[in-house]
């Protein structure tokens, strides 16, 4: 377009500041439309904008000659395997190269075109090695050589998008990445870096809301089909009218029966608070592996910026814990003088904890008495027609079990295990067709899953809008901000989130007629939560333990004897758990309130356990209790035999009650180590001998007659070696 070496490059830096792909050009004239010429005014001053169309406009009259011979070569050039891209390149270099001399202009054009036609056999043998090679044969070694020269970046900014936060100016991080090294001098501790950050979060925020969406909910998980209610900002009750049945038989005497109560179930959202904090070098180390990624041949640098990247992975794993604590949660208030950062699963109830505060403490729907789910029972445990243990779709009304909005809500693994089961039942038959999506005659019936869900034995069913998500503002959880003082980079953010069934049931009551059963949840009776869950208590120093939920643990900073227990249901069993890291000794007092067995009053600070039953007055008794921590499971591997499967784990420990040997190792994979240990019973061994082609310990067998003794074993090649052996 321009002959003049130095107007190329003005005109390059144009076309990447305005993101066009040549300079508009209309009767021989440069032609910028306004708001592009108010743009480069203000880049550039009106002065130098003037002078800069008036050197190009000139360059254009002067070039006619020059335009003639791009003709005369173009026609030249038709049969030529050549990019209209690459011959405006080919061309630029040349009238670089040429100046104001034609014929350096037409030398120049071969000699180019020469080098371009050499580089374009060179690439096309490469292919055809590529080719013929099939271990080589991939994209990433056929691109390798030119993955690079496809990120480009403009002189203002990183892969040339004129986006603020991709800017050079004031950059260490763009400037490193446009430089293509894989570290920057970044001053963390510089207010006017920690100012850029901030600025370019509002930017990117505000210019990606499409991305920034799809970044929560893909990470969210949770069902879309669940309705959001949005500007929550504390709570939030719907009605619902419940009506019992209302017609009967014509007769004489005027007997009403209608029963109609409203029940509002309320909804609680949930303050979330984003406390992080770094220091330079650590923020420097971040950005480094930021570089690092976008250098790299094979990454997407457009869809990525570096406050992207760091924001971003904060935020993945902010919708990870919104997605657990909306399932497992139970609130929890941290103390306001609090030294130490509360769980993220105590900051909101959960879905679960509200079935479980509605099934078994207020009793507002009736759950069905069902066993355990297993692999081989689960096809039955949903369609059995036995009267003496009803399958829990035979359990539902028939017109709950007709809606076409039902969903049955359960463990992943649940539902792995029913298609499973299907496929054994129904793989003979001549219209099988595969694994299902729906139960067996129900497709009228929803089945959701959850990875997080505690207790797979738990299964429910309720309709597809009556869980509902409650959030306030949702652009709130992308308003990160950071913050700098000495050293030290913080970074802050606040959001709300909740989740609530909307509606659940009645509560039950004494003297309700059977037939009034209205209710919107079903589900079996199994614990929603393992009985490892507990919550931390934090102690408020009036000597009375709020029961939140029916296991508790006190804080090591509790510091008050207990007297009383509230918010507690007759019935209910409790568990208090004490803390071995308490500073000061306190104690589960007896008195009028709490029974202990034998008067005996309960230290906390043993870490044990006091099991408490909640008696009609709402007094508490003891039923049992343990005085010390619960030991951590143990994953050691008792046998008794003389075959050891390796799968089971790493650590085997013979527990016969009469001397044996060895006969065989199972299972393993290879370069895995075991040990074998003895027992402590006297006159006992256990040996452990050659086995020909399965186990070798050497010429001597090795004897293990104590607990103590222990052989280590290593698969190499499908034979366990001898690696360590202690018997004496």
């Amino acid at each position: 377009m321009f002959k003049n070496a130095k107007l190329i490059k003005a005109a390059a830096f144009i076309m990447s500041f305005l993101g066009t792909k040549e300079i508009p050009i209309a009767d021989g004239k440069v032609n910028f439309i306004d708001d592009q010429q108010t743009k480069l005014k203000e880049e550039l001053t009106e002065k130098t904008f003037n002078s800069l169309i008036e050197a190009f406009n000139k360059d254009l009259a002067e070039n006619k000659e020059t335009e003639s011979i791009r003709a005369s070569v173009e026609d030249l050039l038709k049969e030529t395997e050549i990019s209209q891209e690459a011959l405006d390149q080919i061309l630029a270099d040349a009238q670089a190269k040429g100046g104001n001399d034609t014929l350096a202009i037409v030398k120049a054009i071969k000699t180019e075109l020469s080098t371009y036609k050499e580089d374009l056999a060179n690439h096309k043998l490469m292919i055809k090695k590529l080719v013929d090679s099939a271990e080589d044969d991939t994209p990433e070694a056929l691109l390798k050589n030119k993955m690079k020269e496809g990120f480009k970046h403009s002189l203002t900014h990183a892969f040339g998008s004129n986006k603020d936060y991709d800017a050079v100016d004031g950059r260490g991080w763009n400037q490193a990445l446009i430089k293509g090294v894989s570290a920057s001098n970044t001053d963390y501790s510089d207010q006017v870096v920690i100012n850029k950050l901030n600025g370019d979060a509002d930017l990117y925020f505000r210019e990606n809301p499409t991305e920034i969406k799809s970044l929560h909910r893909d990470n969210f998980m949770l069902p879309d089909f669940w309705p959001k209610r949005l500007n929550v900002s504390d709570k939030v009750a719907n009605g619902t009218i419940l009506t019992a049945e209302i017609t009967q038989g014509r007769k004489f005497s005027f007997l009403p029966k209608n029963v109609q109560e409203i029940e509002a179930e309320e909804g609680k959202i949930y303050p979330v608070q984003i406390d992080a904090e770094w220091n330079g070098a650590q923020l420097q180390e971040i950005e480094a592996s930021w570089l690092n990624m976008m250098n790299k041949e094979g990454s997407q640098p457009e869809k990525m910026s570096f406050v992207r990247f760091l924001v971003g992975e904060l935020m993945k794993k902010a919708r990870v814990e919104d997605r657990i604590s909306s399932l497992n949660g139970i609130f929890v208030q941290t103390p306001k003088d609090s030294t130490k950062a509360g769980k993220f699963i105590n900051r909101q109830n959960g879905l679960f904890f509200q079935l479980w505060k509605a099934r078994d403490i207020n009793k507002k729907y009736r759950a069905y008495s069902m066993g355990s789910i297993t692999s081989q029972n689960v096809y039955d445990y949903f369609h059995s027609d036995d009267e003496a243990n009803l399958g829990f779709l035979k359990r539902l009304d028939q017109e709950v079990l007709a809606m076409t909005n039902l969903v049955v809500y359960m463990h992943y693994k649940v539902w792995v295990w029913y298609k499973a089961k299907y496929k054994e039942i129904n793989n003979t038959n001549m219209d099988y067709k595969g694994l299902p999506d729906h139960f067996e005659d129900h497709p009228n019936i929803r089945v959701e899953t959850f990875v997080d869900q505690e207790n797979p034995n738990f299964v429910f069913a309720t309709f597809d809008d009556n869980i509902e998500i409650l959030e306030n503002i949702p652009a709130e959880k992308s308003a990160y901000r950071f913050q700098t003082l000495l050293r030290m980079i913080y970074l802050l953010g606040d959001y709300k989130l909740g989740i609530r069934l909307i509606h659940i049931g009645r509560e039950v009551r004494e003297g309700d007629p059977n037939e009034f059963k209205v209710q919107s949840v079903w589900s079996n009776d199994a614990p929603i939560f393992l009985e490892e869950k507990y919550i931390p208590a934090f102690d408020t120093t009036t000597g009375k333990l709020s029961v939140a939920y029916k296991n508790v643990q006190v804080d090591e900073t509790w510091k008050t004897d207990i007297t009383e227990f509230t918010d507690v249901k007759p019935g209910q069993l409790i568990k208090i758990r004490g803390n071995v890291n308490m500073t000061v000794s306190k104690k589960v007092k007896d008195g009028a309130k709490i029974d202990l067995l034998s008067n005996a009053d309960f230290d906390l600070q043993t870490g044990g356990t006091l099991t408490l039953y909640v008696k009609s007055d709402l007094t508490v008794m003891e039923i049992g209790r343990t005085a010390a921590p619960a030991g951590l499971p143990s994953t050691d591997i008792e046998f008794d035999g003389d075959v050891i499967n390796a799968n089971q784990g790493t650590k085997f420990i013979y527990t016969g009650a009469a001397d044996a040997t060895l006969d065989d190792i199972t299972g393993g994979t290879e370069d895995k180590v075991i040990r074998i240990y003895g027992n402590d019973i006297a006159n006992v061994d256990f040996t452990i001998a050659t086995i020909t082609g399965k186990v070798n310990v050497g010429g001597t067998p090795i004897v293990l007659s104590d607990d103590t003794h222990f052989l280590e074993l290593v698969s190499v090649g499908g034979v366990w070696y001898k690696t360590i052996s202690v018997t004496a």
